[in-house]
Formats: structure tokens, sequence, C-alpha cells
């Protein structure tokens, strides 16, 4: 059971994002620390067309080997779907659909996904019950929440979730700081 543990971490290691990733005047960084051995937190970000790069900090909830597989399961869907022109929300919507055909009842996972245009610093982002965001503006030394509405994916089935989605922007400027994160022990 040790070893099978062991693969598993390191299996879902694999899945993250094992450096940081520039991308124009922006630098991409997260972390991951699970609770147990292996868990449901994930994050990542992926370059898209055009120079933009996608970014997803997730939380599927329960612990363990279960949380583990389905934080797998919703990393190959993200990657399949990576390159579609899809909107932030209807990503989500996309991930609701297919997740929604394996999770059990009462699973479900909360999920943030932005686009990120380095050329222009703004991030165009969705949340399916996340956490806020946390923007901290350098040019006046202050922290700003931002929330977005949205219900976890999986939650309630049949597509309900397309009317709680919404794609909500902010534009970030030279030495801003902007920080996702599940409860605390993933962040990007």
């Amino acid at each position: 059971l040790a070893r099978e543990v062991d693969l598993a971490r390191q299996i879902q290691r694999s899945l993250l994002p094992s450096e940081h990733r520039e991308a124009g005047e922006f630098t991409i960084v997260g972390a991951q620390r699970a609770a147990a051995e292996v868990g449901g937190d994930y994050y990542d970000f992926f370059p898209l067309a055009d120079g933009r790069v996608g970014l997803a900090v997730a939380d599927v909830a329960g612990k363990g080997l279960a949380g583990c597989l389905v934080m797998s399961m919703l990393s190959a869907l993200l990657r399949a779907y990576r390159f579609s022109p899809l909107t932030p929300s209807a990503l989500l919507a996309a991930l609701d659909e297919r997740m929604s055909e394996t999770l059990q009842p009462g699973s479900f996972i909360t999920m943030f996904y932005g686009i990120l245009d380095p050329a222009s610093g703004r991030l165009t982002f969705a949340s399916a019950g996340h956490n806020p965001v946390l923007v901290y503006r350098a040019a006046e030394g202050k922290a700003e929440w931002i929330k977005s509405g949205g219900i976890p994916l999986g939650a309630i089935r049949g597509g309900a979730i397309l009317k709680t989605l919404t794609d909500s922007e902010v534009t970030l400027a030279p030495g801003d700081v902007l920080v996702q994160y599940t409860d605390g022990v993933s962040e990007a």
C-alpha cells in the first residue's frame, strides 16, 4: 500500500508544473503541499494561442487517493480543452458537463480558470465556487478581493452551472501580485 501511495504521489506531482513560467513581464509561480500523502488540490499554467497563458487552480472535495484520482481526470480534461476557443466560463461549463458524467453524487470541484494576456496585462477569469482572487496593487500599496460567482463543478447536474458562471476581468500593472488559492495549501 505504501508503494502504491508513493506511486500516486509521483503521478500527482507529474501533473503539476515543475517550474515557474515567464510570460512577457509576468512571472507565474505555483505551489502545492498535500494535507495527506496525496489529495485533490490542483494548479496548472500553460501556453495558449497568441502568447496568452491559461491559469487553473482547483480543489476536489475530499482528500486522499479519491481526490487524487478526480484531480487527475480534471487535469486530463483541462489539457484536452485548453486549445479550444472557449471563454473561461464556457471552459468551466464544458468541464462540468464531462466531470458530472463520472463524479459520484455529493462530489464536486471548486475551480478558478483564467486567461492572461501578457501584452495587455488583462486577466479574464471565471470561478466555479472557488475562492475570491486577491490582487495586490503595487502602485497603491493596497490589496483587493475580487469575487466572482459560480457553483462548483458537479455540484448540481444538468447544466445548472451555466446560469451561475460569468467572465470577469482584471488588469494587472507592473509590480501587482495576483494570488489564487484553494484551502491554504495550494496556490498559483
